[in-house]
């Protein structure tokens, strides 16, 4: 069942040195989204990794660049479409650690 609320599940913390597993930070859903957009940050605010699409991983890099192991803060954005046709719209947003 795909009503809202959806079934989002999101990957809290990750390491991605290749191995296989957890080697991206990923918000997915079996539910189709409609207009997904994920945001990553520094915790100073920066922005550091943007998707509008339906694949939804971070590598944990910016600029061709490994990050620190650290902290960061994700925005997920995303809606649910409804049987009768009406979008209803979600906000989840938290830290998520990365270990390199």
């Amino acid at each position: 069942d795909c009503d809202a609320p959806s079934p989002v599940y999101i990957t809290y913390a990750f390491s991605p040195d290749g191995d296989g597993v957890y080697d991206e930070f990923q918000a997915f859903s079996p539910c189709s989204l409609v207009e997904p957009e994920l945001r990553i940050y520094s915790r100073w605010g920066e922005l550091l990794f943007a998707s509008d699409e339906q694949r939804r991983t971070w590598d944990g890099y910016m600029n061709d660049g490994a990050l620190q192991t650290g902290i960061y803060v994700y925005v997920f954005k995303y809606g649910v479409a409804q049987r009768d046709g009406r979008v209803e719209n979600f906000l989840r947003s938290g830290d998520l650690l990365l270990v390199q």
